[in-house]
């Protein structure tokens, strides 16, 4: 029998519900399809059992792969610390290697990640710091991809097409080399998204953003000036950071400090007319894909991640981040008819596709 490995930086737990909490519902998935999923977490220091995934140590984990008949590892966000040296240490136990690209593993920081903002002095110490190991990084992860795709035996699988060009750019692969192992799945959205549609009741405010407020990416300060062009509407922002404590908050915005469990959203965002949702990175873009599956007329930028995923939507305004503003007779109604294009169907059930061929 065929046991599947997932190997993560991070896993959710009681403590820490939140630590690639992507990952969780495509185990869960899995586990329902007969799977035997076991995870592996560089940060647990002693196995645990979390919503019925039993999460091992490097240590056990490592053992337990090396005793098992057959083997598919899967690995979320490699980085070469830590995965690419324990896939190294276990090549010869696996049949199959399946490796998930999100983001900053294999893009180039100077290229695609915008500069932090000035307030935020860890941020730009990191960013100058990722910018200097882009230098080792980049050339690593291609010299052992081009190694683990001439194997035979090593899928990629990336969140959007947007994501794959960058990735060969970044790490300047050959497509023809990579077109064949290379596959385009995107991320699914909250089980809560599909539940139910967008109806606006109890209404609170023109327009809700939830963002991080001190990654420049997503850059809350594009909405703060749209606000600013459109003193008549109110705003909402839900999430946490100092943004507000460096810059003078409007005096129609208002600033709810607070995360938003998956279950609360559609709640919530049937209390608002719009979703403002600009963005300078994205490797998909989850958030904004919900909003928009959910029915909420939804704004977000006109980059080319976007438009792959939100294209089809007529709910979605897109508008150019160096003009970010628009006249609110310009917004779409809201969606009618439910399109459910990043349901589990269309994703987790795909990846699950993946791995049964090599079962």
């Amino acid at each position: 029998m065929h046991s599947v490995f997932v190997l993560c930086q991070n896993y959710p737990s009681e403590k820490d519900k939140y630590s690639m909490a992507f990952v969780h519902p495509r185990i869960k998935e899995y586990l329902k399809t007969g799977l035997d999923v076991k995870v592996i977490s560089f940060a647990c220091n002693c196995s645990y059992i979390y919503d019925e995934v039993q999460v091992y140590t490097l240590q056990k984990g490592k053992e337990l792969l090396r005793k098992s008949e057959k083997v598919i590892l899967i690995a979320h966000a490699p980085n070469i610390k830590n995965h690419l040296f324990f896939i190294l240490k276990t090549w010869k136990y696996l049949d199959r290697l399946i490796l998930f690209f999100h983001g900053h593993e294999v893009l180039s920081t100077k290229k695609y990640y915008p500069r932090p903002y000035d307030f935020n002095k860890a941020a730009k110490r990191e960013y100058r710091f990722l910018r200097l190991y882009d230098q080792i990084k980049l050339p690593v992860m291609r010299y052992y991809l081009k190694k683990f795709v001439a194997s035979g035996k090593c899928d990629l699988v990336f969140v959007s097409d947007w994501m794959y060009e960058a990735a060969i750019r970044s790490l300047k692969l050959k497509h023809e080399f990579f077109t064949a192992p290379s596959h385009i799945i995107n991320n699914s959205i909250s089980p809560y998204i599909k539940e139910a549609g967008y109806v606006l009741n109890d209404f609170k405010a023109d327009f809700i953003t939830i963002r991080p407020l001190d990654q420049s990416k997503y850059a809350i300060d594009l909405v703060v000036n749209f606000a600013k062009c459109h003193p008549e509407s109110t705003f909402h922002i839900y999430g946490g950071g100092n943004y507000f404590n460096y810059t003078d908050i409007p005096a129609n915005v208002t600033l709810i400090n607070r995360f938003l469990s998956p279950i609360e959203i559609p709640r919530v965002l049937n209390s608002y007319k719009y979703a403002l949702m600009p963005t300078r990175l994205d490797a998909q873009g989850v958030m904004m894909c919900e909003m928009a599956v959910y029915g909420i007329p939804t704004i977000v930028s006109d980059i080319a991640v976007c438009h792959e995923m939100l294209d089809s939507y007529p709910n979605v305004l897109f508008i150019d981040n160096n003009r970010f503003d628009c006249r609110l007779n310009d917004i779409p109604e809201p969606l009618v008819s439910p399109d459910f294009s990043f349901s589990v169907e269309n994703t987790i059930h795909k990846e699950i596709e993946l791995i049964q061929k090599y079962l």
